[in-house]
């Protein structure tokens, strides 16, 4: 567990209350996040949310049947060490996978992006993505609003 230390003349000395990083996770309010995009940042970011913060449902939504498939299946799309045993405890239980894109946003009360970021060689490209999914949340967010 990390702990909290002030700086007086070169010396370190603990905080008489160390900052405690699980009191602040679980302190959080928000039961329910998703993230659009379920790539090299995405699905890997959002299993350790899941695995460190059991209390909160997390969501990962992309348009890619293909991927959402292999998520949810024994051999998953990337390879980081460790994922996999991450995977498995969590999916099911407070870690979903899923293309309904747009039922998640509306349902989610945190809402990431983390969508394709291609090389610097295709710059234009990448913002097509992200504009792409910019509009998308706006006019989701919209409808939500004004209850339409």
């Amino acid at each position: 567990m990390p702990n909290c230390f002030n700086i007086r003349a070169s010396n370190f000395e603990p905080m008489s209350t160390p900052t405690n990083d699980e009191n602040f996770i679980k302190s959080i309010n928000k039961t329910k996040i998703c993230c659009v995009g379920a790539g090299y940042v995405g699905g890997p970011t959002m299993a350790m949310i899941a695995k460190h913060c059991p209390h909160i449902q997390v969501h990962v939504v992309d348009i890619a049947e293909a991927r959402i498939a292999k998520w949810n299946s024994p051999e998953l799309p990337i390879y980081e060490p460790g994922l996999q045993e991450v995977v498995e405890q969590t999916r099911g239980k407070n870690l979903f996978f899923s293309t309904e894109v747009e039922k998640a946003i509306k349902e989610c009360d945190i809402i990431f992006v983390s969508v394709n970021t291609p090389t610097k060689k295709s710059v234009q490209f990448v913002f097509v993505f992200l504009g792409s999914m910019c509009c998308r949340l706006i006019l989701l967010l919209r409808k939500s609003l004004l209850g339409s």
